[in-house]
């Protein structure tokens, strides 16, 4: 199975290329570093996977994900043709039902949302930011690829349990919000408490300020 991962600039270090890469070395990393067109900002050139040619399904990960547990399960999750997973978005505003940090498609029923991206990079890129549906300098990505799921596929998600966005130190005042929600969403007695509840397996450090190496506790994950 191939993933693909986007590290384009010095935003990410090296250790997290490294870390994916030790990861998923059982699967076909394919790292995006220079945009796929002029204009394509960041996180923006996942959209390369939607362009692949491959007849089974991929999966689109971002770099500022922790993978801990069973984390494999996440990968080999089952996907049917006309469905396209994701990870849920459980702590959000409960308007979008997926997070942007995993998908898994096939891709060439994807190649319509690639298509459509690339007739006009800038407007797309763009619209979200200008319309006040998220703050920049680059953002909504992910809420593009929501938008355009329901035209043709099923949005499919992973368990709530299995996925947690997180802080590092600097934003831990936003960890208490995340343990009661998670607790309403899932039945789980607990989040984090020494240790991750052995449920998560992905853990997502959503906001571009927010990485995972500045967490304290990084390196006992790493």
């Amino acid at each position: 199975m191939r993933i693909y991962c986007v590290r384009i600039g010095e935003k990410y270090g090296q250790q997290y290329e490294d870390y994916m890469n030790s990861k998923f070395s059982d699967y076909d990393i394919i790292w995006i570093k220079e945009p796929i067109a002029k204009g394509v900002p960041l996180q923006w050139n996942k959209m390369a996977a939607m362009n692949d040619d491959s007849d089974e399904p991929v999966v689109v990960l971002d770099i500022d994900n922790l993978f801990i547990n069973d984390y494999k399960e996440v990968i080999e999750y089952p996907i049917q043709h006309g469905e396209f997973l994701c990870a849920p978005y459980w702590w959000g505003n409960g308007k979008i039902k997926m997070s942007g940090g995993f998908y898994k498609f096939y891709p060439k029923e994807c190649k319509y949302i690639y298509d459509h991206f690339m007739k006009d990079i800038q407007w797309n890129t763009s619209y979200y930011i200008k319309n006040s549906l998220t703050t920049g300098p680059v953002n909504g990505e992910f809420m593009y690829v929501n938008d355009l799921i329901k035209l043709r596929l099923k949005l499919k998600t992973l368990p709530d349990a299995w996925i947690t966005r997180w802080t590092s130190d600097e934003y831990h005042e936003f960890r208490p919000g995340l343990e009661e929600k998670y607790t309403e969403i899932t039945g789980n007695k607990y989040l984090y408490k020494d240790d991750f509840h052995p449920d998560i397996k992905m853990v997502h450090f959503t906001n571009s300020l927010n990485k995972p190496h500045e967490w304290s506790q990084y390196q006992y994950y790493a």
